[in-house]
């Protein structure tokens, strides 16, 4: 019988994705098989569409650099830089993981595109990025952090940010962890990304969770936390600025893996 744990607070453990010693096979299948994963439930896009592309619009800047923290198979840069040209954007993408192994699967998944880096490197060492971030956006990322580092992290995110940044990750509920059992027990047949997936949810937050951690972050600018069916919960903070900088090299990193 599927038992559902306790989902009162937030729970935190390893995910199996997270050994790096860890099978290199069943890691690329898992991030394969999160592509669409992804595609189908993250509401990413929907997202940028609604918060963060209109701000990109107001900015007047027609060419954008955007970090991607916790990037994994580097799907949303891919969908987001074209995107992007079709809307008549100029966008370089900084992909960032601090794992060797999804560095490799990202930098293939990427190759050939210029207006993409996949760089190893810690979330931390955003804040010594050789050259200004305008954006940083970051996709079921937050959850691999534990709760007494996040709002630490946040202000560096916060910073490093010329222009903001918009965080997606998951809602933690009963209802979202036996949605996604049932989605893996008829889908998927990877141990990884079903445990993983549940766990994930588990050592997901509220939308008072996450707006707590935002609080304790101390932003100097106003902070949006939200949620979105299904089982998602955002935050955002846009700065409206009308400082000009010369566009970096999307390649320039100071940070180093971690």
């Amino acid at each position: 019988m599927f038992q559902i744990p306790d989902m009162s607070n937030r729970f935190f453990a390893s995910e199996l994705m997270d050994d790096i010693h860890g099978s290199q096979e069943d890691l690329f299948r898992t991030l394969s098989q999160f592509r669409a994963i992804n595609a189908l439930f993250s509401r990413s896009r929907t997202l940028v569409k609604r918060y963060l592309f209109p701000h990109m619009l107001r900015q007047g800047d027609r060419h954008i650099v955007c970090a991607d923290l916790g990037a994994g198979g580097a799907d949303f840069a891919l969908w987001f830089t074209r995107w992007c040209r079709g809307k008549g954007l100029r966008v370089k993408m900084l992909c960032v993981d601090h794992d060797p192994r999804v560095v490799r699967f990202a930098q293939e998944a990427c190759s050939g595109h210029d207006d993409i880096a996949v760089v190893e490197a810690s979330a931390e060492s955003i804040g010594v990025i050789n050259g200004p971030i305008d954006y940083i956006f970051c996709n079921h990322f937050l959850h691999h952090i534990e709760s007494g580092k996040i709002p630490g992290l946040l202000k560096t995110i916060h910073d490093t940010a010329r222009c903001g940044f918009l965080l997606n990750d998951l809602a933690r509920s009963k209802a979202a962890y036996a949605g996604f059992g049932s989605f893996c027990r008829v889908f998927f047949r990877s141990t990884m990304s079903c445990r993983d997936g549940l766990l994930s949810i588990r050592k997901g937050f509220t939308k008072r969770e996450i707006a707590g951690l935002a609080a304790q972050a101390a932003f100097s600018t106003p902070f949006v936390a939200g949620t979105l069916h299904p089982a998602r919960v955002f935050l955002y903070c846009l700065k409206e600025t009308t400082e000009k900088r010369k566009v970096p090299s999307v390649n320039a990193v100071a940070g180093t893996g971690a």
